[in-house]
């Protein structure tokens, strides 16, 4: 699925970084404005609840315990088919980073 986006959705807010080491990512994290998680499978998701304590606004797939912890102040939950919209979605909205930290 990322390879399929990152060939068809160019939006010059997203940066594809490659491979990270530990420390590297946590200084994303802690830098970035959002994480998307395009999973279609995942059980909890510990990378996602890492961006959320970095406060990161996350765009993740509607599965696992992911909706459990994802509300209208720190994402969006996402059907596997429609990231692209939620990508786009997501580059439009202000989020309280913050306030994710504080909720993760």
């Amino acid at each position: 699925m990322v390879a399929n986006l990152k060939s068809t959705f160019t939006h010059q807010n997203i940066h594809w970084l490659g491979r990270l080491d530990s420390a590297q990512i946590a200084d994303k994290m802690r830098r970035s404005s959002c994480f998307a998680m395009p999973s279609d499978y995942e059980t909890f998701s510990v990378v996602t609840a890492e961006a959320l304590c970095c406060g990161c606004a996350i765009v993740v797939s509607e599965n696992g315990a992911l909706p459990e912890f994802i509300n209208d102040d720190n994402g969006i939950l996402v059907k596997q088919q429609e990231w692209e919209k939620a990508l786009t979605t997501m580059t439009t909205l202000s989020w309280n980073h913050q306030l994710i930290a504080q909720q993760a």
